[in-house]
């Protein structure tokens, strides 16, 4: 995420559906990684395709010369792959409607 592009966004406070899954800043983009089965993603098929969901949250500060607001922001986004690809990461091979229970944080971009 462009934090120039949305200053209001407190990168402090920006999260997954899980609030533990916090993100990194480095210089003005703000980066959460996470793996498939983490922070509240939801995975969802069809004859085609895997579909992981999940919501980028954060409070967005509202600042006028006399009065402040936050509001909560929730941008939804997925991921979706086709159920024939295969892919392969640290020499392992993972399937996406088979191996939708993986815990560790992995590289998928």
């Amino acid at each position: 995420m462009n934090l120039e592009a949305m200053p209001y966004v407190d990168a402090n406070r920006t999260h997954l559906n899980n609030d533990t899954c916090k993100g990194t800043t480095s210089g003005t983009t703000l980066t959460i990684e996470t793996g498939l089965s983490n922070c509240g993603n939801v995975a969802s098929q069809n004859d085609t395709h895997v579909k992981y969901t999940n919501n980028v949250k954060s409070y967005v500060k509202d600042e006028s010369p006399h009065i402040t607001r936050e509001y909560n922001m929730k941008l939804p986004f997925s991921c979706k792959f086709p159920r024939t690809d295969i892919y392969v990461h640290d020499g392992i091979q993972l399937d996406p409607l088979s191996d939708v229970t993986i815990t560790e944080d992995s590289e998928y971009r």
